[in-house]
């Protein structure tokens, strides 16, 4: 393992260790049938999903654990959660338009359409009659079967925030953002950061800037369309710009593209504090990840690397890029002591999800 960073994970539960080992030996023994794999908030329960019917055996892998739910169909129900919570956001604004702001999601793993609600158009708090008529506009639709809906007021502080966040700022005091994003068909907002990096924390000085992590929002993938990612869902909204060196002004990221060799690309990390540049040597590059949420270990592969070293430990997860193109996500050496690595953006964005923010309204590119 050759990535930047500065500390291991510490003081993980019991049941998390027990529960990401038992899923490392299904993924391993059912890798056709496999789907996904969420930790609830509470840290003592979680799901499995699998992408037909929940293979025979698979069971007595977590009898000793306890509180796992095995479920099939994995990307199929999710794609109905997804939509439902999209409809519902719809709705929420075709009825209610400046009365609140809204944000929600599926938690498929607690069996939850959240609903997160915060200040008016102008600023003021929601009113009581706000949070009834949400109430019995939800209660209207029907929801996927076995699903409840939760009501989440968002603090006010957070939602009145005197600026936006940019892309590229320090993360959690070990790592760097690097682009902003937004989830496909929903309206999260997040920061796009690499895998090996906290999905909670401080970012730019805010702390506690992050929610729990969005249900898929990391990806380690083996093979040429894999790379070590994820995206932060954050609490702020996001300018949509993004930090590429102090004597330069704040960049709008229009475009995205692969890599090969031969290509000219630029980073930027909280550590190396300037723009560094270089050329592809290679790509196709394959390393092991560790994700500090779970504290296991992962094969990825996609990643590309340049001719030298010219990063630094908390540089993990910033931005490569070239002129106005979005290109990667800092991961760290290609192997110990070897040259600098990075993911490919366009794997990030494709295995989680999210599509590159270009502006503060949360517009998008595809």
């Amino acid at each position: 393992m050759a990535m930047d960073e500065e500390s291991s994970p510490t003081g993980l539960p019991a049941w998390w260790v027990a529960f990401g080992m038992a899923v490392d030996k299904v993924r391993a023994e059912y890798p056709k049938d496999f789907g996904a794999a969420v930790v609830n908030p509470d840290q003592r329960s979680g799901t499995v999903w699998f992408v037909g019917a929940v293979p025979e055996g698979v069971s007595e892998r977590f009898e000793s654990i306890g509180g796992v739910a095995l479920r099939g169909d994995y990307g199929v129900q999710e794609a109905v959660y997804q939509q439902f919570a999209s409809d519902l956001h719809l709705e929420l604004m075709e009825q209610l338009g400046d009365l609140s702001t809204f944000s929600t999601y599926a938690d498929d793993g607690r069996r939850v359409i959240v609903v997160e609600y915060g200040r008016t158009a102008k600023g003021a708090p929601v009113a009581e009659s706000t949070v009834r008529q949400m109430e019995q506009i939800t209660a209207l639709l029907p929801a996927p079967a076995g699903f409840v809906i939760e009501f989440v007021p968002v603090d006010a502080a957070l939602l009145l925030a005197p600026e936006l966040f940019h892309g590229a700022r320090e993360l959690a005091n070990v790592c760097t953002g690097a682009f902003p994003v937004r989830r496909k068909g929903g309206n999260e907002l997040g920061i796009l950061t690499a895998a090996h990096c906290p999905g909670t924390g401080s970012y730019d000085g805010a702390a506690n800037a992050f929610y729990s992590p969005y249900p898929y929002s990391i990806s380690t993938e083996a093979g040429s369309g894999g790379g070590d990612f994820r995206w932060n869902h954050s609490k702020y909204g996001l300018s949509g710009r993004t930090f590429v060196d102090p004597d330069e002004p704040l960049r709008v990221f229009n475009s995205r593209s692969g890599v090969q060799s031969g290509d000219s690309v630029c980073m930027y990390g909280k550590t190396t504090g300037q723009k560094r540049c270089g050329t592809v040597v290679a790509c196709g590059v394959n390393q092991t990840t560790t994700v500090p949420d779970t504290g296991q270990r992962y094969d990825i592969g996609g990643l590309c690397r340049v001719g030298t070293w010219f990063t630094a430990p908390g540089d993990s997860g910033g931005p490569w890029f070239f002129g106005n193109t979005a290109l990667g996500i800092h991961y760290g050496r290609a192997w110990e002591n070897g040259p600098s690595a990075f993911s490919l953006v366009n794997n990030a964005l494709n295995n989680t999800r999210v599509n590159l923010v270009v502006d503060s309204a949360g517009n998008t590119i595809p």
